[in-house]
């Protein structure tokens, strides 16, 4: 009975996989802490959601994965609050609750204590850089007022949507649609597809931030959106709406994309972020190492001129030990042809090639792609680490994701059909929005499933009220007229702890953000030498000719 007990996060349950079986102090009590019996999230008639069989014990049914998620948010505040008070010197003030010196309490302080290692890392290469350097991270808040975007839908008769055929490509059907024309058969072109609805979102300085949606929720086209990376085309003649981008993006007050986009300083958007995209594009024949060395170089004028390389007081060097790259630092980083790294170091590469550098607003789209659980957690810890000592602003979007990934972020932003925020507010807050709207949450699934699952059409299994469920428009509705909403309106109306608007009339700002204002950091002779030198060495390995 007690190996059966233990195995309470098996895939059959709706659990993660990959999570480490809980040792025996554990199987006394169920995950969370969750009382034998507990009515909480379960059916309207007590019934689980889930059909289990005699093999499983009754204690099983009992066990609230829900409830699973609140214990990792607090080990997770726990945890920062003591790594971080431990480095300024202070005793943290961190409260214990009866019955939680367990063995997975045990393992998270062997976890901290490896952390508490690349914190003082960490924080001995932040305090040691000078003052100068320290300015060249300014901190970044950034707020979208009514965003949407919108593009011609698929199959209006422009050709963007359909598939290529034989027929369809043959010179008789270009001059059937040609007759059409002629024969007062006008193809509609006035069809258009919200990707985005009237986003609202205001984002600070040292915190994470994760976006979750179905497919075809808009998730990359969000990120982009806060990056600044959007087309701010117009449709053409024929169609109701004239742009593709409505609404504001602001980087401190200063318009960055949308409506009365500040095209001036188009160079300092484009420089104040790194955007992390989902496929991975490197030389294979260049190391680890290498790779982040020339990426550093390149945006980076104090990696070229200390000489550091990738010794650990150095910025490269720190990278690597964060994402565990260093053993594999001379390794070639290779691709489907070329033997190097495995599939998830490569992705740790494609992520750290953008951390190298500085930048305050760091965009991840779907970061997790390759790795595992494990992996995944270890990675994103190492980015909220991050975040909260450089001050950074982390957004990630992430596909399914883990229990334990999910309560290292801060806030949730989760998207639903047409791109309609349905909910966006603290992580521990999510599930009990949800939870009043009249939709139960299955004992054996865990509050990410829960979420997608709401916002997918998969939310009429889990409603139990007797009228129907909402539709995604009423869903994002009733949060337009939520707490969390109001916050948001609230957040949009205060002044601006930093204005970039005022730095010329007031004589600078307090923030050096000059250097994100250059084009290019480097000069076009040292330009010239990094790639010849690049190009080179890629050539000298070269073997196939």
């Amino acid at each position: 009975m007690a190996e059966l007990e233990q195995d309470i996060t098996s895939p059959l349950l709706g659990g993660n996989s990959t999570t480490a079986s809980p040792t025996e102090d554990e199987t006394t009590a169920p995950v969370g802490g969750a009382k034998a019996g507990s009515p909480s999230h379960r059916g309207a008639h007590g019934v689980s959601f889930m059909d289990r069989s005699a093999k499983w014990p009754a204690k099983v049914a009992d066990v609230h994965r829900g409830d699973h998620m609140s214990v990792l948010i607090k080990q997770r505040k726990q945890s920062m609050q003591e790594l971080f008070a431990s480095t300024a010197g202070e005793d943290a003030d961190v409260e214990k609750g009866e019955g939680e010196i367990t063995a997975r309490e045990l393992e998270r302080k062997k976890r901290m204590q490896m952390d508490s290692e690349f914190i003082q890392h960490l924080t001995q290469f932040f305090d040691g850089m000078e003052e100068s350097a320290k300015l060249k991270m300014p901190a970044l808040e950034i707020r979208l007022e009514n965003v949407s975007y919108k593009v011609p839908s698929l199959g209006d008769g422009s050709g963007g949507g359909k598939i290529h055929t034989i027929y369809n490509s043959s010179p008789l059907y270009t001059i059937k649609k040609c007759f059409e024309k002629l024969g007062d058969r006008p193809e509609k072109k006035t069809a258009v597809t919200n990707v985005l609805s009237n986003i609202n979102l205001v984002l600070k300085p040292k915190r994470m931030y994760l976006i979750l949606g179905p497919p075809l929720s808009g998730k990359t086209t969000l990120l982009k959106a806060i990056a600044g990376m959007l087309p701010q085309g117009e449709f053409p003649a024929g169609y109701p709406d004239k742009k593709h981008l409505t609404g504001k993006i602001m980087y401190n007050n200063l318009v960055c994309s949308g409506e009365g986009a500040d095209e001036a300083n188009r160079t300092l958007f484009k420089n104040l972020v790194a955007f992390v995209r989902q496929n991975d594009a490197h030389a294979p024949r260049l190391t680890v190492a290498e790779t982040f060395l020339f990426g550093g170089n390149c945006k980076d004028e104090n990696i070229r001129k200390n000489k550091k390389g990738t010794s650990m007081d150095g910025k490269v060097g720190l990278t690597l030990e964060g994402l565990g790259l260093s053993h594999v630092k001379d390794t070639f980083v290779g691709n489907e042809q070329i033997r190097g790294v495995s599939g998830g170091q490569r992705r740790r590469v494609t992520l750290g090639e953008m951390m190298v550098f500085d930048t305050p607003l760091l965009c991840g789209d779907e970061i997790s792609t390759g790795l595992d659980t494990a992996s995944t957690v270890d990675i994103l810890r190492i980015l909220s680490y991050v975040t909260y000592t450089f001050g950074r602003v982390s957004v990630v979007s992430l596909l399914q994701p883990s229990p334990e990934a999910v309560s290292l972020f801060d806030e949730v932003i989760l998207l639903s059909d047409g791109g309609n925020i349905i909910y966006t507010g603290p992580t521990e807050d999510a599930a009990p929005y949800f939870h009043k709207l009249g939709y139960v949450q299955p004992d054996s699934m865990d509050n990410a499933d829960y979420l997608l699952a709401v916002a997918s059409s998969d939310r009429e299994k889990l409603y139990q009220e007797p009228i129907d469920p909402h539709s995604t428009q009423s869903l994002a509705a009733s949060f337009s007229t939520s707490e969390e909403r109001r916050s948001i309106t609230e957040n949009q109306q205060k002044e601006w702890d930093r204005d970039w608007t005022k730095c010329a009339a007031e004589g600078g700002c307090s923030e050096n953000i000059e250097n994100f204002q250059k084009q290019y950091q480097n000069s076009f002779w040292v330009s010239v030498g990094l790639n010849l030198k690049r190009a080179f060495v890629l050539w000298t390995r070269d073997r196939i000719f």
